[in-house]
């Protein structure tokens, strides 16, 4: 049976995140003291709907609790425990002392701390540890009492929204305001540079990059010796690592599932960096994380990690099919190539081109492959191995990856699980001699390049949610969303699709027939088509929009998208996807851009009667009481309902 909601979107988010603040509370502060100065340490992006954990020392994807701190849907469910970056390179440095293979990152620790570089050489030298910085580009216009406000400060302070004080919620908006107004642009965090003249000038350029709504910057380094050593053995290389995140607003649509990441790599050692590789690492896990499996694209340079089951609890709780997560390698390191070009600081560089993804490993609770034991040298040796797309087994024996399953099986491969899981084709987990559903961590890399002296290389991800109508179809739906962030990256982000403002509203034209009038702004669009569904997802009809003037939406060429459905009332209410074409050629599908369309009715609340109070049982309702009442009610439309279920919307006040 279906139900019925007279609500608004206000209360749905209200109630969702439950769950999430219910594990995450009584948290120690974020924030770290250093030579008598408070800094933050932690800071969550959370623009869409993913949310994720940062800390100033590079570690991501762990809450400040220490569990898991990615979470997709913003608020449902958790996708990932802990991620970093790795990378190995052969150090030039003619110190018979010192290993020339070194490698350096974050998986469950890091080999960074947080600072950048002051003095370059044999001897570099970092500064103090540096604040995490985030900002919005609209933070003057958010208010306290902001339902996005006090949701925002209910997941940074990892309490319940109800239990969210004034000041909490206004400690956000000082922090975006302090963010802005101290943005770290001498150090390196981007910028718009307004009076072109190459240099970041406070009160003139504007923090930010790529016309994102929220921006995350970082700056750490390796040159902490007992940090470099526990991480793998090695010592430091002598890197700087800026790091910047950022993303679009949202709450429905392909760019709200995704959020951008750049690292860029600084060589402040004085010597020659060769054989150099780069990886993303994560240890993704869906609600237990026992069930998972992993794949991979090679030609799409795709990692995830998606459930090994029909269903998952967090997802189960709301109807929806588990989530599918994972990595795009969008733009890797350069490297000299006469004749072919490159994308470099989001522009064309000519005679070089960008390394793809050259291999793809994973780890599968069961196998004889392994996370290195960190802190022992042969963990520098084992990475590395992994890192050039061999298995990390034992230290002198380059053992490849096997194809487990399909027309390949037995075959050696840098990609392994690069079969299709929705159709079941080819080398697929859990398939033939590829082990069950568990644990799964995963590496995309990308090498091998060199560094020279002062060089500056960049790498960009897209980190990516996908969510269908079952969980393979959001494998599928993954899939469809990294086209989009790759198309972004080729176009250098200068073109980013606007968001979609969409409404609808209902008109009763009789006790058996409706009509629904459908609005949705949108800046450069040249088709939109809206696509409504079943609750099921099954095809109801597709809906032509228009920006004529002639269907309710506004004046023509205004942005404003209209069409006007006429329809027998029905019993279920139906949703929305918004499928739009911008004039920069991109094509996004806005999935479920709105839910629980009504077309039956109107109900008629016909009175309200006042039952009891919790205090004094006079009859009437004072501040602080419980109050109960009931309400009348008179379906005045065509069609039985069921199970129906009333959401207060809002107070109003005392009248």
């Amino acid at each position: 049976m279906y139900s019925k909601f007279v609500s608004i979107l206000a209360i749905i988010i209200l109630v969702a995140p439950v769950s999430l603040f219910a594990q995450q509370k009584n948290l120690s502060p974020v924030i770290q003291k250093q030579s008598g100065d408070v800094i933050p340490s932690y800071e969550l992006f959370n623009i869409n709907r993913m949310s994720f954990w940062l800390r100033n020392d590079g570690l991501s994807g762990s809450a400040p609790n220490g569990e898991a701190g990615v979470y997709f849907p913003r608020q449902l469910a958790s996708v990932s425990k802990q991620d970093g970056i790795i990378w190995g390179a052969r150090v030039n440095d003619n110190d018979p002392s010192k290993p020339e293979i070194r490698v350096g990152g974050q998986t469950y620790i890091s080999s960074t701390v947080s600072g950048y570089i002051t003095q370059t050489g044999p001897n570099p030298q970092a500064s103090a540890a540096q604040p995490i910085y985030r900002i919005r580009r609209d933070y003057k216009e958010l208010t306290e009492n902001s339902l996005e406000v006090i949701l925002e400060a209910a997941e940074f302070y990892q309490i319940e929204p109800s239990e969210v004080t004034q000041k909490q919620a206004r400690s956000i908006i000082n922090r975006y305001a302090h963010d802005w107004q101290n943005w770290p642009g001498h150090l390196g965090a981007p910028y718009y540079d307004l009076n072109g003249n190459g240099s970041y000038d406070k009160g003139i350029d504007e923090p930010g990059l790529a016309e994102a709504d929220q921006v995350i910057w970082m700056v750490t380094n390796d040159l902490d010796v007992n940090k470099s050593v526990s991480f793998a053995g090695s010592p430091p290389i002598g890197l700087e690592i800026q790091t910047t995140m950022w993303g679009y607003a949202g709450d429905s649509g392909t760019l709200a599932d995704i959020a951008f990441q750049r690292y860029r790599f600084i060589n402040h050692s004085g010597y020659q960096l060769d054989t150099m590789f780069v990886a993303r690492w994560a240890d993704h896990d869906f609600g237990d994380g026992e069930n998972d499996f992993a794949g991979c694209d090679s030609i799409l340079e795709l990692g995830y990690v998606y459930n090994g089951t029909s269903f998952e609890t967090p997802y189960e709780k709301v109807n929806l099919a588990p989530a599918t997560y994972g990595y795009r390698l969008l733009q890797g390191p350069i490297r000299e190539s006469p004749g072919d070009t490159a994308i470099y600081n989001f522009q064309k560089k000519a005679g070089f081109r960008n390394n793809t993804l050259s291999s793809f490993g994973y780890f599968a609770s069961g196998s004889p492959a392994r996370m290195p034991i960190q802190g022992d040298y042969e963990a520098t040796e084992l990475f590395f191995y992994w890192l050039n797309g061999y298995l990390p087994l034992w230290f002198g024996y380059f053992d490849p990856y096997i194809h487990g399953a399909g027309p390949f099986r037995g075959n050696p491969t840098f990609y392994p699980l690069n079969g299709e899981p929705i159709d079941q084709s080819f080398d697929v987990d859990g398939l033939e001699d590829n082990l069950s559903a568990g644990d799964r961590i995963i590496l995309l890399t990308s090498g091998k390049f060199e560094m020279a002296p002062g060089d500056t290389q960049e790498v960009i991800y897209a980190a990516l949610g996908g969510l269908g109508d079952t969980w393979l179809q959001s494998v599928a739906d993954l899939k469809d969303k990294q086209h989009l962030a790759a198309a972004i990256q080729q176009d250098r982000f200068r073109n980013i699709p606007s968001k979609a403002n969409f409404n609808w509203r209902t008109r009763y034209l009789s006790s058996s027939e409706s009509e629904v009038v459908f609005n949705a702004r949108i800046e450069n669009a040249i088709d939109v088509t809206l696509r409504l569904k079943t609750p099921e997802g099954n095809p109801v009809t597709d809906l032509l929009m228009f920006d004529d003037g002639m269907h309710e939406d506004g004046a023509a060429g205004d942005g404003i998208w209209g069409v006007i459905w006429q329809t027998p009332q029905r019993q279920d209410g139906l949703n929305a996807d918004l499928d739009v074409t911008y004039s920069s050629g991109f094509q996004i599908t806005r999935d479920r851009i709105a839910s629980n369309i009504t077309t039956d009715g109107p109900l008629e609340i016909t009175d309200v009667v006042f039952g009891s109070d919790n205090i004094n049982d006079n009859g009437q309702v004072n501040p602080g009481e419980n109050v109960r009442f009931t309400l009348k009610l008179r379906n005045n439309g065509g069609v039985s309902i069921n199970d129906l279920n009333i959401y207060p919307i809002e107070s109003t006040g005392p009248d």
